[in-house]
């Protein structure tokens, strides 16, 4: 096992179980803050600054498992109703639209150290999600689809204004993680009913690009640094991205 493999097996047990952890971390630091403040053994300024870690820990958490609720739920959704939505079940993503693409990818390869994002519209032909338009970088911004709330990790989106004007998924980029990213998390697959998205990332220096729904993940049908390569994503099993790890 090489060290993409393994941590994208380490993503999957915490990509899992992320808002839990959160949750628990953030429980055991409030009752430490308040165990060694009762006795004494605290500086008030640390206090401050641990009931600021705490209170943003339980941020994290409160919005994981709000997640995972509108998943499952979501989930339940597409089960009781197969065949209803686009994308739910696509075998594949083709990304149409080039320029798009490239824009993408070569704004990830800047390796910026701030998550951002667009939105983007795609079609079904047959089993295939086609995504013909990536709108420019900014766009998601001036709509008010991406809201700028300033809390360090996170994005927030207002899906429904998003749906309202027509778009069919939206794209962001993760500045860290690395290979972990191959597990798409809770919060990030917690999207609305038959949405098709992308992730982009930086693996060993070099741009990547996934595609995900509610229940699934796309992966380049090629492994190759190419911009051609990475504009067709096929539907992968966790079996089917170790495997397409272990050709880095």
């Amino acid at each position: 096992m090489n060290a993409r493999q393994f941590w994208y097996r380490f993503g999957r047990i915490f990509s899992g179980k992320g808002d839990l952890t959160y949750a628990g971390a953030a429980a055991f630091m409030g009752f430490h803050t308040i165990k060694t403040a009762a006795a004494g053994a605290i500086f008030p300024p640390a206090i401050l600054a641990q009931a600021a870690l705490t209170a943003y820990t339980s941020y994290v958490a409160y919005h994981g498992v709000k997640s995972r609720i509108r998943l499952r739920e979501t989930r339940k959704e597409l089960d009781n109703h197969p065949n209803e939505y686009y994308f739910a079940d696509s075998e594949e993503i083709v990304i149409s639209h080039k320029e798009g693409l490239e824009m993408l990818l070569e704004k990830t390869a800047e390796k910026k150290w701030k998550e951002w994002g667009t939105v983007l519209n795609a079609h079904e032909e047959g089993n295939k999600a086609v995504i013909h338009n990536i709108a420019q970088i900014g766009t998601a911004e001036k709509l008010g689809i991406i809201v700028e709330k300033h809390i360090p990790g996170m994005m927030f989106w207002n899906r429904n204004l998003a749906m309202d004007r027509g778009f069919d998924g939206m794209h962001h980029y993760h500045p860290w993680a690395g290979s972990r990213n191959y597990s798409i998390n809770t919060n990030d697959r917690s999207q609305p009913e038959g949405w098709i998205n992308l992730l982009t990332f930086n693996t060993g220096g070099n741009p990547e690009i996934i595609g995900y729904n509610n229940r699934y993940t796309y992966i380049p049908k090629e492994r190759s640094n190419s911009f051609d390569s990475k504009a067709v994503l096929v539907k992968a099993t966790p079996k089917d991205i170790m495997e397409y790890l272990g050709k880095f």
